[in-house]
Formats: structure tokens, sequence, C-alpha cells
């Protein structure tokens, strides 16, 4: 498991001109919307297409403790992260923070132009790069498709694998799942990074206790049947 330890590493405007600035921005994100969808619109394709022939069956866990989520998208992730050997709550954590409604065709614009795309809401800038020549290490005939919830799973994993293996801390990963890595080694986090940090610990507290009480109520011990008064 990961452990969670520090991280290492107006004056007021007149109305009018404020409203002008707002008029301002609002014309450039609408043109920069328009800019964006004719460029990404060749990749949005339909988020249903089977995967499971390409990608190996994974063993179905039968864990209900995650039961927020869809049976079948938690025995993936969970069977992921453990092919993987990846804390489950760790990426849990990251994934609800990044999708709360856990919407596969997710589409959301950063205020640098870049697109987060899909369930783990990889960021465009690197999912067409180096996040596919890293994570992508099936055949070249399956279409790599992030709107696809197991192929945006397994390059999401992938990719916190590799910030865990190389980070270790907990604080760490996480900010460098959002800010990036070059980011958290030169020290240099974004207070929406640190907000977003405060979240997702929320979120592995709240995971880990759900697991636990999952795993007491399902698999208890021999001392606490005894206390319930079983055989």
């Amino acid at each position: 498991m990961i452990q969670i330890e520090p991280s290492l590493v107006q004056k007021r405007k007149p109305i009018f001109e404020i409203f002008v600035l707002c008029t301002i921005c609002m014309m450039f994100s609408s043109i920069g919307g328009a800019v964006t969808y004719f460029l990404m619109k060749d990749h949005m394709v339909s988020p249903m297409r089977d995967f499971s022939t390409e990608v190996p069956e994974l063993e179905n866990l039968d864990n209900n403790a995650y039961g927020f989520m869809p049976k079948e998208m938690s025995d993936y992730i969970l069977s992921l992260c453990s092919e993987m050997n990846v804390d489950s709550n760790l990426v849990l954590s990251i994934l609800l923070n990044e999708n709360p409604m856990l919407d596969p065709t997710a589409v959301n614009r950063n205020k640098n132009s870049s697109v987060d795309l899909g369930l783990f809401q990889l960021n465009s800038a690197y999912v067409w790069t180096s996040f596919k020549k890293n994570y992508w290490k099936f055949d070249k005939d399956v279409e790599y498709d992030p709107f696809n919830y197991k192929i945006n799973a397994y390059i999401a994993i992938s990719h916190i694998k590799h910030l865990s293996d190389r980070m270790r801390v907990f604080d760490d990963i996480v900010m460098a799942y959002n800010c990036g890595e070059n980011s958290v080694m030169k020290n240099r986090i974004p207070e929406s990074t640190k907000e977003y940090l405060a979240r997702a610990k929320k979120n592995y507290y709240l995971l880990t206790a759900t697991q636990q009480r999952f795993e007491r109520t399902h698999y208890p011990t021999s001392t606490e049947k005894t206390m319930l008064g079983e055989k």
C-alpha cells in the first residue's frame, strides 16, 4: 500500500471593465472550443467498442466494496491494479478526482488549450504521443481509443504505476498525475494541484475505510467471528 506522508519535494475593477474582459474571454473560449473539436472529432469514437478480445480477460475479483462503480468496471480496474502491483485505492482516489461521474466519454478543456479525455481524463498533449509510446503494448491492428474505458484505464494505471515506481510517496504521485512530474520534481506546485491532493487524500481515507468495513463484514477473522457469536 502506498504510504501517505508529506511531499518531499487586487485591486477591484470597475464593472464595465469586468464586463468587457468577460466578453473577450468568452469569445476566445468559443473559438478555442471550435478549433479543438475540429482537430479531435475524428478521435471521438464510440466508447462501447468491445476490447475484451484484445486485452486478456482478467480474474473477476467479485469485490463489491466499491458499490459506487459498475461492477464490470470496478472488477477490471481492480484486476489491472493487482496485475501491475499498484495500490487500487490510490488509483480510485485519482479517478474520483478526475471523473466523479465515471463517464467514459467525458471531455474537458484546460486553460492551456489541451483537452482531458475519457474515464481517467488523459491529457490530449500526451495521450497520442508519450502515453501511447510508453504504455500501449498491444497489436498495432487494435484501435487505440481513449474513449473506451478499458483502454483508458489501462493507460492511466500504467502511468500511475510509472509514477509510483519513480516517486513512491502518495502526495508526489497524486500531484504528478495532476500537474506533471517536472513540476513536482522542481517543487513548482500550483494551488489547484494542492487542492487536488487534499481531495485525493479524502478519497483515499474514505475508500480504505469502506474496503476495511467490507472485508470485516464478508471475511471476518476468527476473533471477529467469536465476537459476532459465529462458529
